[in-house]
């Protein structure tokens, strides 16, 4: 599996796009504004929050690191590598189940599939699917949106960013950046933390995020792991909380 750009479309031996459009390409299914659906999900924080409510900004932030690192850099990013590397719709829908096979409560399983399932649909209607339409990783995309296939977050994530010509490395640090985001700004749309703060969080979390992303892309899937506990049990709380801000 090499550090080069992936492949436009998988296709006739076309080559990745420009570098420059894949970044743009990149940035724009990063931010926050794009309709992934990553906003919606809390993944067990907010019940942890309300669980927890004198914890301050250094023990949530200290939560939020070790959820990315202990959880999504040892199993959703892993996967999402494998799934980069391939263009083979039955190995991409492979990795997608083996994937969901981890996800063992019915908070994981939505926090995965439903912001996967939204991404793979609103990349097609704006136009970051594959340019050639029997490529396999817009086969993929399709088997999602006609729920043949699950649809984790990972797997697609790293399916659109492979097919918009996004380097290895960048892809992998994409979805590391993006989990941290997305629980940072949960903390701070449920009143726990400053926006100055998760931004310095951020900041300050670069060179982990760099160093996860190179040990992601050295990780095998039969070492496939997930030990943020503390999430996934206040996350299996989460569907008798009421009222509540998000949907896991």
């Amino acid at each position: 599996m090499g550090d080069r750009p992936a492949a436009s479309c998988c296709a006739n031996g076309r080559t990745a796009i420009d570098s420059s459009a894949a970044i743009v390409g990149w940035l724009n299914l990063h931010d926050s504004a794009f309709p992934a659906g990553r906003l919606v999900h809390s993944n067990g924080i907010e019940s942890w929050l309300r669980a927890f409510p004198d914890a301050g900004p250094d023990l949530i932030v200290e939560l939020v690191v070790d959820y990315v690192a202990t959880s999504v850099a040892t199993l959703d990013a892993v996967v999402g590598v494998h799934a980069w590397a391939s263009d083979d719709l039955e190995v991409l829908r492979a990795l997608d189940r083996e994937l969901l096979s981890y996800k063992t409560s019915e908070n994981a399983r939505d926090a995965s599939l439903k912001p996967g399932r939204q991404l793979a649909d609103t990349a097609g209607r704006v136009g970051m699917n594959c340019e050639v339409p029997d490529c396999a990783r817009a086969d993929y995309l399709r088997a999602v949106s006609s729920a043949r296939a699950p649809g984790n977050l990972a797997v697609v994530e790293a399916v659109v960013q492979a097919g918009l010509g996004v380097d290895r490395r960048t892809a992998t640090l994409g979805t590391l950046r993006s989990s941290m985001a997305s629980a940072l700004s949960a903390c701070v749309r449920l009143g726990r933390l400053g926006s100055l703060g998760a931004q310095r969080t951020l900041v300050a979390a670069t060179p982990a995020l760099v160093d996860l992303a190179a040990d992601v892309e050295r990780t095998p899937l039969d070492a496939l792991s997930s030990s943020s506990f503390a999430l996934e049990l206040f996350g299996m709380r989460h569907a008798q909380m009421s009222p509540r801000l998000f949907a896991s």
